[in-house]
This record gives C-alpha cells, structure tokens and sequence, in this order.
C-alpha cells in the first residue's frame, strides 16, 4: 500500500509540472483525478489500520484466555478450549489479507471448502488460507502440497493450483506462479476459477515486461470467458496495453 501512495505520489508530481508548463485543461483533470484517488487510498489504508488494531487486540485478549483455560484444563478445573479455538479461527479469517491475495474468491473458496471437502483436506487448506490471510506465503505451500497430493483426480484439485499460484505470486517466484495458473487452466478449463486465474498469469506477464503474451492471455478469457466477472477487466487491460 506505501509502495501505492508513492507512486501515486510522484505520478502526481510529474502530471502538476506538465500541467504547470503546458497549462492543459485535461492534464490538470488527470491530476485532480489522481489527488482523489490518492485521498481515497488514505483513507482506505487508516478504516484497514484500524480494523487490523481492533483485531489483534481481540486475538491477544482471547490469546490469553486460551492459555489460561489450557492450564486449567491441565490440571482438571475447566473444559472449553476447543470452543476458545474456534472464536480465535474465526478473528483470524477476519484479517484483511495482502493486497496480492484476491479477496472475493478467498472468501468463496474458504465457505466451499468448509462446506464440501473431506475432513483431512478441509483441515489443510483451511490452515493453508489462513496464513495466506496474514501474508505468510511459505507457510502456506507445504499445506497445499499435502492437499493436492490427497486430491489427485477430483475436481476441486483446481482451487489448489489457484492457490499455489497465489502463493507462488506472494513470494515472487513467477515461472512458478505462471506455471500453477496454466496447471488450473490447462486441466480444469471449466472450472470457476480458470478465467481468474487467466487474468492473473497475465498481470504476471506484464510485470515481467511480456505485454505481447499479456494481451493473448486476456484475449483469450474474453474468447474462451465472455460471460465472467474477469471479462471485463480483461478488455479494460488489453486497452491499457494497446
């Protein structure tokens, strides 16, 4: 997000300067827009801060009650920790996550997976999105690992792909995270999250500096996608890019 302010900052700079020397009507419109949207960031980044305060705060406090109802239970005075658990799961999945990880389709997939896996692979991805949630991306790789090796051939195999791709994106390793979109495209094409993860292997592309292979991955979701909520933004990225 301070990377965000930054850049924007300077865009701000630059456009002022141009405006100022070439007195253009619409670059002083463009930096208006931008001064907006610079003040919406702000106050989007401090309603984030202070939601992630109010969390930690409620984390910390049933933190310590849980070790306190551990050691009672240790020595046989209460019961109830597993409820105490479930109450801490819970503020955890209410972390706002990372700017990379996609929101809405964590939050899918987290109810879908709750609601429709297996015991043992619900137990690992659940674990897997929560340090995806607070940004811990290594973490949540080996989970996903142990995940996809228990779900060889069965449908929901593609949420894992995603997942590792996102992950793989957090860390910055891109042929990796290219390589686990295409697995979720390439084997699941029918699947809700192919066109998701289409427009996300091309903001890869564009960040390696392929805006060629960038364009033919978005043309293709609004080929292969039309009716997707990414078509859209796939046609809005082919015009930024032409």
């Amino acid at each position: 997000m301070v990377r965000v302010f930054v850049r924007t900052g300077f865009v701000l700079l630059a456009l002022a300067f141009v405006g100022c020397a070439a007195g253009s009507k619409s670059l002083q419109k463009e930096v208006s827009k931008l001064r907006g949207e610079l003040q919406s960031l702000r106050t989007y980044q401090a309603e984030q801060s202070a939601e992630l305060t109010a969390i930690r705060g409620d984390m910390r406090k049933l933190s310590g009650q849980f070790e306190e109802l551990e050691y009672q239970q240790r020595i046989g005075k209460t019961p109830g920790i597993s409820e105490l658990k479930d109450n801490l799961s819970d503020l955890e999945r209410r972390i706002p996550p990372p700017p990379i990880v996609p929101v809405a389709a964590l939050e899918r997939d987290e109810l879908y997976v709750e609601n429709n896996l297996p015991e043992d692979v619900k137990q690992l991805l659940a674990t897997s999105f929560l340090h995806l949630r607070k940004g811990a991306y290594r973490d949540a790789l080996p989970l996903l690992t142990n995940a996809s090796d228990l779900s060889y051939g069965e449908d929901w195999a593609a949420i894992i792909f995603f997942w590792f791709g996102v992950a793989y994106d957090g860390i910055g390793d891109n042929r990796k995270a290219l390589g686990a979109y295409h697995e979720v495209v390439s084997r699941f094409p029918k699947h809700s999250r192919a066109s998701l993860a289409l427009l996300r292997q091309a903001s890869v592309f564009i960040r390696l500096g392929d805006s060629n292979a960038a364009k033919l991955t978005l043309k293709k979701i609004t080929s292969d996608y039309p009716q997707s909520s990414e078509a859209a933004a796939a046609k809005k990225r082919i015009s930024d890019l032409s």
